[in-house]
């Protein structure tokens, strides 16, 4: 066994496991301003990341990172469950709208199973975020413009079996984010369809009217894009037209009508 880890003992595994639970359940206890151990930098950016503060919270991340050694020191310390820090982390720089870190986050996450093989960590425990953050980082890559890649890594997640839990919590995003996607590819029918679903089952899975509003958005947008392909095409500019005008009368009234659970 690593004398080095051996050294820094088996009590700052127990501690690291039960922060992340603690963070991930919205119940983290606050920490001392000058605690930069691994386990009170990480408790801290979980607490200001429950409290919407995500530029505070990516900060103490990053010198956590520092502080730590960086990502093999970290798997080889914690193992692949380290993996969820990265995770954590990139989902403190998606509303900061920093594409390009927060892929390299995710990115990090997926791999760090192999990472704590490569430097034989003594912990052989699960990275539980490795598919999760296969969502993310396919959400990142269509915003940077890498829409193929974002539908193969959308697919690559839902076909890892996600827990129904967790994918009660993203289908909407997942429906939202996969037929954004597949309609910037020019994939008009499965994008369309993607989107309709969320209509479709608008009650069942809790649509956010902002939801709704968005994908709406996302079709116009695609419908602006054909219709600037077709040029001077009288006959295909006619067919954008009415593709756009089904999708509308189908589903406006959905958007704007109070759901039975709403009118009570």
């Amino acid at each position: 066994m690593n004398k080095r880890w051996m050294k820094r003992g088996a009590g700052r595994i127990l501690a690291i496991t039960a922060a992340m639970v603690v963070g991930n359940s919205g119940a983290v206890q606050a920490q001392e301003e000058d605690d930069v151990s691994v386990e009170g930098l990480y408790q801290a950016a979980a607490n200001l990341t429950l409290s919407g503060q995500h530029k505070e919270a990516s900060d103490k991340f990053e010198k956590m990172f520092d502080l730590s050694g960086g990502s093999e020191t970290l798997a080889e310390d914690y193992g692949a469950q380290a993996g969820g820090f990265y995770f954590d982390y990139g989902l403190t720089l998606l509303p900061q709208q920093r594409w390009q870190d927060a892929k390299e986050a995710f990115t990090t996450c997926i791999g760090f199973a192999e990472l704590a093989k490569k430097v034989e960590s003594p912990i052989k425990g699960t990275n539980g975020r490795e598919n999760l953050a296969k969502f993310q980082l396919g959400f990142c890559e269509a915003q940077l413009g890498n829409h193929e890649e974002a539908v193969r890594l959308y697919e690559e997640y839902i076909n890892g079996s996600p827990a129904q839990g967790e994918l009660a919590q993203v289908r909407n995003s997942f429906k939202l984010r996969m037929g954004a996607s597949l309609l910037k590819l020019g994939r008009n029918a499965e994008g369309t369809a993607s989107i309709q679903e969320l209509f479709d089952n608008r009650v069942e899975w809790k649509v956010n009217p902002q939801v709704m509003m968005q994908g709406i958005l996302e079709m116009g947008l695609a419908w602006v894009d054909d219709a600037a392909a077709a040029g001077t095409e009288q006959g295909e500019i006619e067919k954008v037209s009415q593709r756009g005008h089904e999708f509308l009368d189908k589903n406006c009234l959905l958007y704007t009508s109070p759901s039975p659970r709403d009118r009570g």
